[in-house]
């Protein structure tokens, strides 16, 4: 008869925070906590594919530490949502005591990466008085993130009479 065995593990991320776009660098650790083998033991870690390991067979009281990384959403795929939670499991192919310490959690804080930029055009050099002339005001997001909502106050120069604007493409005027 097999002997139980009791394996836990740890992760933790060891970046504070990372931009979208980089890795979150994770360090994990697997110790075999009981007096028998525990029989091919590995990891597995759906999110982050390269915490998913082999260990082999860990010995009684044989601690294994490694580290792993998981890209960090940059508007391609494949990619791991901004912010979450990363959970890695432990398995084993002998039998069990204790599966309570079989998972770990590591949150990821993952920044906002906004970066706006506003330019204004006109369609002429100069307007003489009673003409109109018409200015494109264009607000980009060159940055990963979403912005929130943004606000460009626009003042006149005294003189000038505001018309009516068209409908903007994308927000209100």
């Amino acid at each position: 008869v097999d002997k139980a065995v009791d394996l836990s593990i740890t992760k933790e991320t060891l970046d504070a925070v990372v931009m979208p776009g980089e890795v979150a660098t994770f360090s994990v650790t697997v110790r075999n906590e009981s007096p028998a083998i525990a029989f091919n033991s590995r990891t597995e870690d759906p999110l982050s594919p390269d915490c998913s390991r082999s260990l082999g067979d860990l010995n009684p009281q044989e601690e294994v530490t490694f580290t792993c990384q998981s890209p960090v959403h940059d508007g391609t795929a494949p990619y791991l949502p901004p912010g979450w939670t990363n959970e890695i499991l432990v398995i084993t192919d002998s039998p069990e005591e204790n599966l309570e310490n079989n998972l770990a959690v590591a949150p990821v804080v993952v920044a906002r990466d906004v970066q706006l930029s506003v330019s204004k055009t006109d369609n002429v050099q100069a307007v003489a008085p009673g003409e109109t002339g018409i200015y494109t005001i264009v607000v980009s997001n060159d940055g990963l993130s979403d912005s929130e909502p943004v606000s460009l106050p626009d003042a006149w120069p005294a003189g000038l009479t505001r018309a009516a604007a068209p409908e903007p493409s994308h927000g209100t005027c």
